[in-house]
């Protein structure tokens, strides 16, 4: 199905001038595009285990603003504008830029299960009755818990259009009343409510007199999960039963539990195949001993547990460009802060734990920090946050609903006897049903700078 007005709203000729018109904020049609954008990001929440769409993806404002996820579909009708895009970009690996109608495209019958939507300033090229078919298409495509966000040219209401519409002429701006009317601005009542039918839990946010946000989350929201300490075949069957999202492999440390051989690791990798991310766990610190210990592992994923020397996660994005790569920050205090903002932008994901690098504890200690700073540090940076330290089946649904965090991470917690324990496992889950996560984004900006 495609929308009736697709190749009307076709922007290939703005394409080489689209970044710089976006950003002129004494347009009222403009007015708030980058606090929309962080907002749009912040509420997707996406990350490695996430796919995504950005529909209507223009020249990849919103896409570039969004971490490594599993897979993110870049759509847009314009061949110019995906062309910028890609230019800007450069090669991320999880993206796969889409030229297709954007109502089109969610009817596709090859679309893998999402986690989230987005779009930005396209939807109002949409009819109303194109909008309702596109919601409900957008709802069928989604699991549990899944989000969509959605900044774009609105008005508050029916009436509010009236009025707005009428002052414009009666000031001697009826251009702008004119481009109003040729295109199909959002009631953002009747689009709530629209959501809310379908099941959403809904959030708006205002950026400027013709711009709003409007969000919403299904239920069964719950963080991604990352059972750590794998150490067999058999015990990654057990994790993946339960519903783990990602299992973590843990290669020669100095300390700490679940230490297996590089050799099992890969074994484990390989039978694991596509059904979860597999996680390295490493405490080396040399880009090219890390790459190849990856590349021999076979893994999806690399946690690099220890600090790496200054331009070294540069020289391991270099040699991995198809790998997540998640760093850790030891909480510890205030200044855990600072250290995870400087990592930020370096790294796909940041993991706060507990550890002691001073004293060759990288993780698996069984301790709790300070949650408080570990939420501050999930406020302030861009990368998906995964808490870990002390996670057990008692406590992770306060650690979820303190925190919000992108994912959890537990080791220690789940073992009995050396083993990893299904009555554990079992309970942590459970204890995680329903929604303990609060959607992210009550305000613009409300996650860090852009990326």
């Amino acid at each position: 199905m495609r929308s009736l007005h697709a190749d009307a709203f076709n922007h290939d000729e703005y394409a080489s001038d689209y970044d710089a018109d976006v950003l002129r904020e004494e347009d009222p049609i403009r007015t708030g595009y980058a606090d929309a954008l962080e907002w749009t990001a912040s509420f997707l929440n996406a990350g490695p285990q996430s796919t995504v769409c950005d529909l209507g993806s223009g020249t990849g404002n919103l896409t570039a603003r969004l971490p490594r996820t599993r897979r993110l579909y870049g759509v847009d009708v314009s061949r110019a504008m995906s062309a910028r895009a890609r230019s800007k970009l450069g090669r991320r690996p999880d993206v796969e830029w889409v030229e297709d109608d954007l109502l089109a495209f969610v009817h596709r019958d090859d679309l893998p299960p999402l986690d989230a939507v987005g779009s930005t300033y396209a939807l109002h090229h949409l009819a109303d009755e194109e909008k309702t078919v596109f919601f409900g298409k957008v709802r069928e495509r989604l699991g549990p818990g899944g989000a969509v966000a959605f900044a774009d040219l609105m008005f508050a209401d029916a009436a509010s259009r009236g009025e707005r519409l009428a002052g414009y002429r009666a000031s001697g701006r009826g251009a702008l009343a004119d481009e109003i009317e040729a295109e199909f601005f959002w009631d953002l009542k009747g689009a709530e409510a629209a959501l809310r039918s379908l099941g959403f839990a809904t959030v708006t946010h205002r950026f400027s007199d013709l711009s709003w946000g409007l969000a919403g989350r299904l239920p069964g929201a719950r963080p991604k999960i990352k059972v750590c300490c794998i150490t067999s075949v058999e015990e990654a069957e057990i994790a993946l039963r339960a519903g783990a999202d990602a299992l973590g492999l843990v290669s020669s440390m100095p300390s700490g539990p679940g230490v297996i051989e590089d050799a099992e690791i890969a074994r484990i990798a390989r039978g694991v195949g596509g059904r979860a991310d597999t996680v390295l766990l490493t405490c080396r610190t040399d880009p090219a001993a890390i790459a190849g210990q990856v590349r021999a592992a076979g893994v999806t994923t690399v946690q690099l547990c220890d600090r790496l020397p200054e331009g070294a996660h540069a020289a391991l994005r270099a040699a991995l460009p198809d790998t997540v790569i998640i760093g850790v920050v030891h909480v510890a205090g205030e200044g855990s802060i600072a250290e995870a903002e400087k990592l930020d932008g370096r790294v796909d994901a940041i993991l706060l734990d507990s550890g002691r690098p001073d004293a060759a504890e990288l993780g698996g200690t069984g301790r709790v920090h300070d949650w408080a700073v570990s939420r501050r540090i999930r406020e302030v940076v861009a990368a998906p946050v995964y808490l870990a330290g002390g996670l057990t089946p008692d406590n992770v649904a306060h650690a979820a609903e303190t925190v919000a965090p992108y994912g959890l991470d537990a080791c220690s917690g789940l073992r009995e006897n050396g083993r990893l324990c299904g009555g554990r496992l079992a309970s942590f889950f459970a204890r995680l049903e329903g929604d303990v996560l609060a959607p992210r984004a009550t305000a613009a900006g409300g996650r860090g700078g852009a990326r």
